[in-house]
């Protein structure tokens, strides 16, 4: 062993059991390990790192081929720092580790055949310098108690866990548990309290041997670990100081009373032989107390510039089996508490990689990364629903375990021999299968089955053999008794509803993007070809792009209103589009930008003020809050549009030059119905008094609002939000409806992240706005804006089946994207969820009955009231007309299986994630 001394006074310490091979040599206080430096390597270290591991990795492989237990392997790297590395024969090191613990257990009476041999486990700490944390190593703990040990000594010294990796159970014990601390102030722990750190979780782990051995040699030791005092070879060796820590919880802490305290309350220990003092090689209180040996290497001194790395090997309890684990308590109610605080740390890691990877994914723009991040984020999201699955499987397990086992006491009858009990397996939740109710069949009477004897293939074909006679076999019943009768109809028939949005049925499709103004073919002619098309899928009205002139492409910054020759196409294209579309019964919408205009010519000042055209007006059409525009009219009663001088609604001329245009637009060009643009802009009044002077079969207003979140993350409560889109359609007098932006909000988020609790309201109503006012409400998955190239609030691709599936099947007037009509992987989807909402006779204010709103599925009840309702939705499904269920998400749900409305259902359409049944008795 005067090797082993050696390479301690070199600053080479050993990790591992005596004899072994596993040495760790220290460049400036750090680990150097072929491990840390082909991950400092991996992580774009330097090359000396690199260099050290392909050196010491090679000099390891020589030494294993013949050099034996005796030689050191000291290696120079580029910049002339010397490396040691223990090379020893393993065999031989192996039976030296397996007699020396045989000897042990002999002597402490435990069964040597049964008796694993412990893994050497370390602690060790360290501050990054790119990092703002502390890292905290444990390698070679059990996850029921020693690692839940370490979490709640960590916290209790005053810091806090910002993130940690646990091993997972199907890991080897080698691979290390990494816990990323900072004070309670969010810095790093200072480098002299690492010390004390290591000492305070030694002192949690009950390691008592390791703070005696540094109590009797303290001059040979430090926290455990063997120092020279002396000269090694005429060389000095640094020793290191012990630190000593105030607690940030508590100023009075002190760890090496709290140490003390802990060896007063504990069980004496028997006296212990030097060779089982902690990390120690096996060697006499001679080589303990004198110089060690002379070394063949040059002098180095070693100092810790970084932070001290304290190794040790545990030493088994003398009253437990010599394992690194300690064994599991017979009361396994506690064994699950132990399991729950390592379960805890596993959520918060999980949490914190799915809370930083959502936040990458929420600031994003490209859709190429949105793309990229999209697969981790819901792996992390699995992960971590995984340890909150876990953590209640171990609450209800701990509260059944005490609950039935009480009063029930451990087994003290010694065995004959040590046994180590299996591990505790954590009960896996399974989710409930849901089977359709079969009535019970009667069984026969018991008969006697005759035998037959089986024909030849060849005389199957031509005859077919009876037998000789016919066992009397009671009917049965059939296997499907045959479909219910529908009830009768209600004796007073539901009014239809009272809705801006036509007669309550409609289906929009809004037949633009953003880039349809620089299509290669006029957008009004490709249009014109589609008309077919568009009335085969069902579509009973189409919003069309900006008609008048702009200065920008896509026609949201108007100057001549009368002017119809936009970038969209011309006048005349636009009139035979129009009549297109009225011939086939599809009512086309005109996008009216009125918010704000852009003027044509400057004042004297050379502000663009001064309007052109049949609507010649001057500043005082202009608001006062646009100064920048010289606007002399009234103050603004709305949000102001910065971009272009917003109009002056108060003004009687210029709301009369308006409502003239609108009946030109409605009764020359031939437009049915309005879309508001930018309705936050002026006043709601107006725009009621535009619609009840022009009566469009359609009217709806563009009041986009932000949702309500708490940083990145979407609340659950909307209400506030769906209450102001409320407030605004009142304020029109209710002439005017409004697009869900709450519904797009709330439905994005729970298909994103299969939240699909979020689709109910505390009163178990669709969660939107087309929960509160569904006549009103025009639901959406994505428009112009929020999708296309813009991408301003865009709906998760992978979901929009699931999302049409929604507002195809739910109250309010829906509204198809054209980009995803042409999609050629959600048209027939589309087409198919169209017909079905026909058929079911689905209207605006259809009633919801929702039957399940949870992680991983949502279901509902969808068709005719039973009773008329103002505001809201109404729950009573009248089952004398034809009604329809869905689901979203990929969790088990059947209509069938739940028997909703005593009715049978089939399935008519479904894709990924969800699927939409009918009442069989109206679609036979």
């Amino acid at each position: 062993m005067q090797g082993a001394s050696a390479l301690q006074s070199q600053g080479v310490r050993r990790v591992g059991p005596a004899g072994s091979h596993a040495w760790t040599g220290l460049d400036g206080g750090r680990r150097v390990t072929e491990r840390a430096a082909a991950a400092r390597a991996a992580a774009g270290g330097s090359s000396t790192a690199t260099g050290v591991a392909r050196r010491l990795h090679k000099n390891e492989r020589r030494g294993r081929r013949g050099m034996g237990a005796s030689p050191l392997a000291p290696t120079m790297d580029e910049g002339g720092l010397l490396v040691a590395r223990a090379v020893f024969n393993e065999a031989a090191a192996t039976d030296t580790w397996q007699q020396q613990q045989r000897h042990r257990q002999q002597a402490n009476g435990w069964d040597t055949d049964a008796s694993p041999t412990p893994f050497p486990a370390n602690i060790s700490v360290e501050n990054r310098r790119d990092q703002d944390t502390t890292l905290v190593r444990c390698k070679g703990f059990d996850r029921v108690i020693q690692l839940a040990t370490l979490t709640t000594s960590i916290s209790s010294f005053g810091l806090d866990i910002k993130s940690a990796f646990i091993r997972p159970e199907s890991e080897p014990i080698t691979v290390d548990d990494m816990f990323y601390v900072t004070t309670r102030g969010g810095d790093q722990l200072a480098v002299g309290h690492h010390d004390a750190l290591v000492r305070h979780m030694e002192t949690a782990l009950g390691l008592h041997d390791r703070s005696l051995a540094a109590e009797r040699h303290p001059n040979n030791y430090t926290n455990g670990h063997a120092m020279s005092s002396g000269s090694a070879n005429g060389h000095q060796t640094q020793q290191v100081p012990r630190a000593t820590y105030t607690n940030h919880a508590d100023p009075d802490y002190d760890p090496e009373n709290d140490r003390r305290r802990h060896h007063l309350h504990s069980e004496p220990e028997p006296q212990r032989r030097q060779e089982e003092v902690y990390n120690a090689p096996s060697q006499t209180q001679e080589a303990l107390t004198n110089d060690p040996p002379t070394s063949e290497f040059p002098q180095q001194q070693y100092g810790h510039q970084n932070s001290p790395v304290y190794d040790y090997k545990l030493t088994p309890h003398p009253y437990q089996s010599p394992t690194v684990s300690e064994p599991i308590p017979a009361d396994a109610a506690a064994v699950l508490s132990a399991q729950m605080r390592v379960a805890a740390a596993e959520m918060a890691a999980a949490a914190a990689e799915f809370v930083q990877l959502e936040r990458e994914r929420a600031t994003a723009t490209d859709p190429s990364e949105i793309e990229r991040l999209q697969h981790p984020r819901l792996e992390a999201q699995a992960v971590l629903e995984h340890t909150m699955i876990a953590m209640q499987g171990m609450l209800s397990e701990r509260d059944n375990l005490r609950n039935g086992q009480a009063g029930v006491g451990r087994h003290t009858a010694e065995p004959p021999a040590y046994v180590a009990p299996p591990p505790f397996q954590l009960p896996v939740y399974q989710p409930p299968v849901y089977q359709p109710y079969k009535a019970p069949t009667p069984a026969p009477d018991p008969v006697k089955m005759p035998t037959f004897d089986t024909p030849p293939a060849v005389e199957r074909k031509t005859e077919r053999r009876e037998p000789e006679w016919e066992p009397e076999v009671p009917e049965r019943e059939p296997e499907e008794a045959p479909l219910p009768a529908p009830p009768p109809p209600l004796d007073h028939p539901i009014p239809a509803p009272n809705t801006p949005m036509g007669e309550g049925r409609e289906v929009i499709l809004q037949g633009f993007n953003w880039e349809s103004c620089n299509s290669k073919n006029k957008w009004f002619d490709v249009l014109t070809n589609e008309v077919q098309l568009i009335k085969e899928a069902g579509f009973t009205a189409v919003w069309m792009p900006p008609p008048t002139k702009s200065v920008s492409d896509q026609g949201y910054l108007p100057s001549d209103l009368y002017n119809l020759n936009s970038f969209y196409g011309s006048q005349d294209a636009l009139r035979r589009c129009i009549r297109a579309m009225k011939d086939a019964g599809i009512c086309p919408v005109a996008d009216i930008v009125i918010n704000h205009r852009c003027a044509e010519a400057q004042d004297d000042q050379g502000r663009w003020n001064l309007y052109t055209g049949r609507m010649n007006w001057d500043q005082k059409a202009i608001t006062t809050d646009n100064p920048q525009f010289g606007g002399r009219g009234n103050h603004g009663t709305g949000e102001d549009y910065g971009p272009a001088p917003n109009i002056d609604h108060t003004q009687d001329w210029v709301r009369n030059d308006l409502k003239e245009w609108l009946h030109w637009m409605k009764n020359d060009v031939g437009f049915g119905g309005w879309r508001f643009d930018f309705v936050k802009g002026y006043g709601g009044q107006f725009t009621g008094e535009y619609v009840g002077e022009t009566q469009p079969f359609v009217a709806v207003g563009e009041h986009w609002v932000s949702c309500n979140y708490n940083g990145s993350n979407l609340e659950y409560d909307q209400d506030s939000h769906r209450q102001s889109t409320f407030d605004w359609c009142q304020s029109t007098g209710g002439t005017t409806a409004a697009f869900d932006f709450t519904t797009k909000g709330i439905l994005q988020e729970a298909v994103r992240n299969r939240q699909y609790w979020r689709m109910s309201d505390n009163q178990n109503r669709p969660s939107g706005f087309c929960g509160t006012w569904p006549t009103h409400a025009v639901t959406f998955l994505e428009n112009h804006d929020t999708g296309s190239t813009l991408q301003h609030w865009p709906f998760p691709t992978d979901g929009l089946g699931q999302g049409y599936a929604y507002i195809l099947t739910h109250p309010g007037t829906p509204t198809v994207f054209y980009d995803h009509w042409k999609d050629a992987k959600l048209r027939d989807g589309i087409n198919e969820l169209i017909a079905i909402r026909k058929r079911c006779g689905i209207m605006c204010n259809a009633a919801v009955k929702i039957e399940r709103a949870e992680d991983g599925c949502y279901a509902a009840h969808i068709g005719s009231p039973r009773r008329q309702v103002e505001h809201g939705t109404c729950d009573e499904i009248d089952m004398s007309l034809p009604s329809l269920c869905m689901k979203m998400g990929h969790g088990d749900w059947s209509p069938n299986a739940d028997q909703v409305g005593n009715a049978r259902w089939s399935c008519q359409s479904s894709g990924d994630g969800w699927a939409v049944w009918e009442d069989r008795r109206y679609c036979e």
